[in-house]
């Protein structure tokens, strides 16, 4: 435990000296969680990457989203074996519904 400790203490240290950077969105999140009364309203999302075939892979693509009071997180879409798989941080159908909600929202329609 000790060790840990220790570790907590010097990551703390490193950020008050400004040795480490947190994304600004993330930043926002972290400081609009509200853990008594959680509020999990998506308020942004975005496509942070696609990739095709690999090892792990036949190909997916990655949302980050972001809730007004609950954090933020990633839903990482990949198919494997012709079926597709969701890794979504536990997030339930209905909240991911709500994800590609706003990110529809968010998609400039070109026809």
């Amino acid at each position: 435990m000790a060790d840990s400790d220790d570790a907590r203490q010097r990551m703390i240290e490193a950020i008050k000296a400004g040795r480490i950077e947190i994304d600004p969105g993330i930043a926002e999140s972290l400081d609009s969680i509200n853990l008594k009364n959680p509020d999990f309203t998506i308020v942004k999302t975005t496509l942070t990457s696609c990739w095709g075939p690999n090892e792990r892979s036949d190909g997916g693509f990655e949302i980050r989203w972001t809730t007004r009071s609950a954090g933020s997180g990633l839903a990482t879409f990949y198919l494997k074996d012709g079926d597709l798989h969701c890794d979504n941080e536990g997030m339930g159908p209905d909240f991911l519904n709500s994800m590609f909600g706003d990110l529809v929202a968010r998609t400039r329609l070109d026809g």
